[in-house]
């Protein structure tokens, strides 16, 4: 029997969010910042995430009182904590580009 795959909101959402932040890493909107989620105007790859989730949220260069508990906690139900983990590592230890993270992201962060 033909059964129609019908998406969930929750992954129609998770979708949008990994769109969106693939994306804003390409757009070029953003200057790439290393060691830190955001100084001035720029931004690390997770902070460039952070400003997707909620733009609003920033209190000068700290996003609703601190990146690692809030931003985990915004989008574990979407991405998996070990991908975090490794963005944080291609963007301040191996300093790649936003365009290389982008890759990486579309290639190995699923929705769950």
């Amino acid at each position: 029997m033909y059964q129609e795959h019908v998406e969930t909101p929750a992954v129609v959402e998770q979708k949008s969010l990994k769109r969106r932040w693939v994306e804003a890493l390409r757009s070029g909107r953003y200057k790439q910042a290393f060691g830190t989620i955001r100084a001035g105007t720029k931004f690390c790859a997770l902070g460039v995430l952070a400003d997707v989730i909620d733009h609003e949220a920033w209190e000068g260069s700290m996003w609703r009182g601190g990146f690692t508990g809030s931003v985990v906690n915004a989008v574990s139900d979407t991405f998996m904590c070990d991908s975090l983990q490794r963005v944080y590592e291609l963007n301040d230890d191996k300093r790649r580009s936003f365009h290389a993270i982008a890759d990486w992201v579309e290639r190995n962060v699923k929705e769950l």
